[in-house]
């Protein structure tokens, strides 16, 4: 493990990487993703009106709604960063990665896996006014269960690459053949979502493509700026600069 690399240095690359992409995937959502959803609140008011429902004034109105995507963004941002921060500390002394860049890398993705891709495929997002009021509180139990037990899986995943280094090729595939048969048992055995569509399918799949676009570009950007931001303190500590008399 590099000594030069603190807990310190960690957590500063770890929040501002985290910054950086939660700003870039708001600005991705706003001007991508806040379209799919006016639409889908569009017809979600024209099936109302249709069945003789009264409207109802959300809530939270649009322009809200939109100016918190901003901020919901850098609560996940600094949310996750923290965490992956903790994960990182705890994985970098098991992983036998060359370098702390690809280390940070390798936890990414295991991250990834567990806190998108998971969820993504067994319980996709869904537009507003899609799902029944009445088990958002089942549906989100499931979604953050899934997300936990995925947590666990990667934790597994890392032990696995622990037990068989320090060859990485070794450790690579040990690692996610471990992941691999978590996820699949994972998604095979927890129970579906409880609520059939009932929008217009071509506007669901649009938003959950979307919802799944944001997330990616979030820890792909976080992934890059890390690791090079890792490389770079490490770098300079094994080559400092000649000082001057």
């Amino acid at each position: 493990m590099s000594r030069s690399l603190t807990l310190g240095a960690i957590l500063r690359a770890t929040l501002l990487a985290a910054v950086f992409a939660s700003m870039l995937t708001a600005a991705f959502h706003s001007l991508v993703t806040e379209p799919v959803i006016d639409q889908a609140i569009a017809l979600e008011e024209q099936h109302q009106h249709a069945l003789g429902m009264p409207e109802e004034e959300p809530a939270v109105s649009r322009p809200a709604q939109k100016l918190g995507l901003i901020l919901g963004w850098g609560i996940y941002g600094l949310t996750f960063g923290l965490l992956f921060a903790a994960a990182y500390q705890a994985a970098r002394g098991l992983l036998p990665a060359a370098s702390e860049a690809a280390k940070g890398l390798w936890v990414t993705v295991l991250a990834y896996g567990s806190v998108v891709l998971l969820p993504a495929l067994k319980y996709p997002a869904n537009p507003p006014g899609q799902g029944d009021p009445e088990t958002i509180g089942y549906r989100q139990a499931l979604f953050l269960g899934l997300m936990l037990l995925g947590v666990v899986g990667s934790a597994a995943a890392i032990a696995a690459a622990h037990r068989f280094g320090p060859s990485t090729r070794r450790a690579l595939l040990a690692s996610a053949l471990t992941w691999l048969v978590a996820a699949v048992m994972l998604v095979g055995l927890l129970p579906p979502s409880p609520d059939a569509l009932t929008m217009d399918a071509g506007i669901v799949m649009t938003f959950r493509q979307l919802s799944l676009a944001g997330l990616t570009l979030f820890w792909l950007a976080f992934a890059v700026l890390f690791s090079w931001m890792v490389s770079r303190r490490t770098e300079a500590s094994l080559h400092p600069a000649p000082t001057t008399a």
